[in-house]
Parts: structure tokens; C-alpha cells; sequence
């Protein structure tokens, strides 16, 4: 309720009108709203009103309609007069983290029929070694065209103006943590701020979340493993990402903290593979449901693609062996394509997982170059041998009228990419020099190639010649796996005599003397 103080000189206090009011919010309308009490007895000589005593509800009216709000929790007047609300943005309750866009702590001044400049910062670069130069832009700022406003820039810290420019430029030359300031006054002395961040002397690292994918889903009560890119231009330079320095938390839906996941030590460079025993079991049974019924989808979907290949899916075929129509299927997956796109993505990324865990383990027994070749090889095989209807689901031949999304070549990458050290820091002889070569174009005509090495190859970007080495051998390495792979997959070892492991092992030895591996 606002308390008005006439002798409060604070300009834009709020009017008289809103003392004695309650101010709210409404969920549904998603706005603020004033709600006015009869102040006291009254009674009205039209016998169509009846008499109204202090304290009753007059009447509820809508105010500030043109300020959009997330979910607002609090608000108080202060004793300036002005309204402070607190928004805790599009999640919110007791000890849950969510997403935190648009929370904060706002001020709303009353005007009038004036009004208060504009305040925003924008920096090109907020983060770097010293020294760090900076292009800052109060882009947005101001008042409508026409009304002149004045900026005054403090971009340290110390409290004095550093520029009056609109646009500015500033370098730091000492490193720590700044919060560069601009105050906007407009031509009645009113004014606005807003700040920037800066940090000086490191870097901030580029983390990507590989697994699970964006909108996938698991079973209640499910270990949802995670798979972490992390790259730091300053800490990973020459030496591993130290994994206890990566935290990794759980957005689960429920109260308390936000937990850090268990993490494992499964990682080849930056990557990273944590796991999170996520209470998957708190959200709701209409939630909970669907995802279980698009688990067994896919598993039904997976058994047919077992029998029958996966150019003889149908959705139809996988309602009616579940026992739902048509139409229900569509509410979990689109169509026919669909539902091949999510197998084929668990299939890479499961393939990914299981080469991952090879190179970790390999590199903490400490094993060779060329054993470590062998161990990651034997684990696709392996992989491959026991769901060989899924490595033909991402190996095999096309499915008619298919085409895979553009992200399944990352996921393709991501099994690869622990090959591509193992050649890197090789020699490779003449056999492979025509090749090499031609993985030096590519570099240098891909950036996306360029960017997929650097993740696994240290100090890629600046010695391509170590790039193409690994390039040249991850693609070797390809074209050997699924030579020796597919055959097996599909049979054609049959009454040959030997175990595909055997054929696998001496062509990896073949790439291996290509490399002069150790």
C-alpha cells in the first residue's frame, strides 16, 4: 500500500492518487494492477445502491500497461516515493533455479506526462587478456528523436567520467573485473543507467553441451549422461582442462539448489562425460508419460528396424504393434522421419560414447599411440557387432526418400573425433602424402572442419600440417572401420575362416606402419 508524503521533494514520486491503494499482480492478465478500498460509511439516496462501509473493495484497475513483466514477487514503495518490484523472471519458487532472463530488481518512477530516458549498454568484447580495448555503444539510449540527452561514461569504476561520447572506446590495460557505467540525463535532469561487465586477463571458456540433445528426452529415475565441450584459449593451451574445475548443474525442476552432477572422467582433450542421477521422476504424469511412450516407440521402432530394415518403417506398423492408432503416434513424432531422425541420432551419439570411453581409458593406462588405435577400433566394432541393426541404421544403405538432418554430421564427427590426435603426431610415409594434402584443402576451404579438429588436436590452428596428419588419418580410419565393419555387419565373412576382429586388427596395423605410430 503506498503511503503518500506531500513533503517528500523526490520528483518523480507517485501522485496522491495511488495512496490507500493495494497494488498487485494478476497471474492471468500477466499485469499490475491497483486495487482501491472505501475509505469510509457511505450510503447513497438511489435505492439501486445499498450502503458500503470502510475497508470494501471498490474497484480493480490496471496500471503501467505497457510494462511487461515475467512473474513479479514482491514490490514496495520506498520512501522516496518510487516503486520497487521484484521479478523473478520465468521460473520461479522456493530454492528453484530457472532460467534467470528478465529477473531482477526494477524501479518504476511516475513522470507524469514526461518521461525518462532510455538507458542501454552494448560492448563488442567483454572479456580478454590485457590490454583489452573495448567499442561500447549507448545504441538505444535517450529519449525520442529531437529531445537532446547528455552520456557520461565510467568505465573502471572510480566514481569520475571517463567520456561524454555516445559510442565510445576504452582500453584496459591492467587486468580484473570492471563494471563500465553509463548514465543517461535527459534535458529536465532526469536520468537512467545501465552497465557492462568486463573482464580483464582471461578469456572466458566456450562450452558446448553435446548430450543429451536440445529438447531429447529420458525415463523417470534414468542416469542422464552428459557430454561436455569445454575450450579455454588461456588454461587449455597446453595443458588438459583440469575436470574439476568443470561444474556441471542439473535444472531439474525441483526445490533446492541446483546440484552439481556426478562427473566421470571420461574425456578425450576438453570433452567431458558427466553423470547426472537426475530426479527425473518430479515433473508431471502427463509429462512422464509421454516421455515413456516415446521410449517405447523408439523400441519398437528398433525391433522392426532388427527384422525388417529401416526402409520398411512405418509408423502405422509401430502403432499398431503397440496397440495405439495412427493419429496417437503423431502427437510424439512428427511423421516417419521423425522418428528415423531420433534413432539415428541415439545411434551416433552411442557410438560416440562408446569410442570416448576406449581413448579414456586407453590414455590413463598410458598405452601407445598404436595400441590406443586399436583400442578405439576394437570399441566400434564391438559396439557395432552387438546392435549391428543400428550401425546400419547411420552405415548402411539410404533409406528411400530420407534425407538426415544437418545435425547428425556433427554427431558423425563426434565419433571420429577421438581418432584424430592418434595420427596427428605421426609421420606419415609416401603412401599417405597425395592424401595429406588433399586434407589441407579441405582445412583450409572449411572452417567448420578447421573448428571440428581443434576441438581434439592441440594447437590445431597453428600448425595445420599436425591438422591434415589427423584429418588424413581419421578419414583412413573411417574408411577402414566401415570396410571391415560393414562386411561383418552384414555377413559377408561368413565361411571365410577367421573373426572379423582378426581383419580389423591387421588393418589397423597397416594404418598404424602409414603413420610410423609407435
Amino acid at each position: 500500500m503506498y503511503d503518500y508524503d506531500p513533503a517528500n521533494l523526490y520528483r518523480t514520486k507517485f501522485p496522491e492518487y495511488f495512496a490507500g491503494k493495494w497494488l498487485t499482480y494478476d497471474l492471468a492478465g500477466r499485469r499490475l494492477g491497483a486495487l482501491s478500498f472505501q475509505r469510509t460509511d457511505q450510503s447513497f439516496s438511489d435505492p439501486r445502491f445499498a450502503p458500503v462501509e470502510a475497508g470494501e473493495l471498490q474497484f480493480f484497475n490496471g496500471v503501467f500497461g505497457d510494462m511487461k513483466w515475467q512473474r513479479p514477487a514482491a514490490a514496495a514503495f520506498g520512501p522516496d516515493g518510487a516503486l520497487y518490484v521484484v521479478d523473478s523472471g520465468p521460473v520461479s519458487g522456493p530454492g528453484l533455479d530457472g532460467d534467470a532472463r528478465g529477473a531482477g530488481l526494477f524501479r518504476v518512477d511516475h513522470v507524469g506526462d514526461g518521461r525518462l530516458p532510455g538507458a542501454a549498454v552494448t560492448a563488442d568484447r567483454d572479456n580478454g587478456p590485457a590490454p583489452l580495448t573495448v567499442s561500447f555503444t549507448g545504441a538505444g539510449s535517450g529519449l525520442p528523436p529531437g529531445v537532446p540527452v547528455t552520456y557520461a561514461w565510467d568505465f573502471d569504476g572510480d566514481g569520475a567520467t571517463d567520456s561524454t561520447e555516445a559510442n565510445p572506446p576504452y582500453t584496459y590495460r591492467t587486468a580484473g573485473q570492471f563494471t563500465a557505467r553509463l548514465t543517461v540525463t535527459g534535458p529536465e535532469g532526469t536520468t537512467a543507467m545501465a552497465g557492462q561487465e568486463i573482464t580483464v586477463g582471461n578469456t572466458r571458456p566456450r562450452i558446448t553441451v553435446r548430450r543429451p540433445q536440445d529438447g531429447g528426452f529420458i525415463r523417470p529415475g534414468e542416469a542422464l549422461a552428459l557430454t561436455v565441450d569445454v575450450a579455454d584459449t588461456e588454461d587449455g593451451k597446453d595443458t588438459r582442462i583440469d575436470c574439476s574445475r568443470i561444474v556441471v548443474r542439473s535444472q531439474a525442476g525441483v526445490f533446492g539448489a541446483e546440484p552439481p552432477v556426478r562427473r566421470t572422467e571420461r574425456t578425450e582433450r576438453a570433452q567431458r562425460e558427466v553423470e547426472s542421477a537426475m530426479p527425473a521422476g518430479q515433473e508431471g504424469p502427463r509429462a512422464r508419460y509421454r516421455e515413456q511412450t516415446r521410449s517405447e516407440i523408439k523400441d519398437t521402432a528398433l525391433r522392426q528396424l532388427a527384422e525388417s530394415g529401416a526402409g520398411a518403417l512405418a509408423l502405422t506398423r509401430v502403432a499398431k504393434e503397440m496397440g495405439l492408432s495412427g493419429p496417437a503416434l503423431y502427437r510424439y513424432f512428427a511423421g516417419r522421419d521423425d522418428l528415423l531422425s531420433a534413432l539415428i541420432r541415439d545411434a551416433y551419439d552411442d557410438a560416440a560414447a562408446a569410442v570416448a570411453d576406449a581413448a579414456a581409458g586407453a590414455e590413463e593406462a598410458g598405452r601407445s599411440p598404436r595400441a590406443r588405435l586399436h583400442a578405439l577400433g576394437g570399441a566400434y566394432r564391438t559396439w557395432a557387432a552387438a546392435e549391428p541393426h543400428r550401425y546400419l541404421l547411420i552405415q548402411g544403405a539410404p533409406v528411400p526418400g530420407y534425407v538426415a538432418p544437418d545435425d547428425t554430421r556433427d554427431r558423425a564427427r563426434a565419433v571420429l573425433g577421438p581418432f584424430l590426435p592418434l595420427c596427428a603426431y605421426g609421420s606419415p610415409g609416401a603412401s599417405v602424402s597425395a592424401l595429406v594434402t588433399e586434407m589441407e584443402a579441405w582445412l583450409a576451404a572449411d572452417a567448420g572442419v578447421t573448428e571440428w579438429v581443434a576441438r581434439y588436436v592441440p594447437h590445431a590452428a597453428s600448425d595445420t600440417r599436425r591438422s591434415a596428419y589427423g584429418l588424413a588419418g581419421a578419414v583412413l580410419v573411417w574408411a577402414q572401420l566401415h570396410g571391415s565393419v560393414g562386411l561383418e555387419t552384414a555377413g559377408q565373412f561368413t565361411g571365410m575362416g577367421h573373426p572379423g576382429d582378426t581383419l580389423l586388427a591387421a588393418q589397423l596395423h597397416l594404418l598404424a606402419d602409414a603413420f610410423a605410430l609407435g
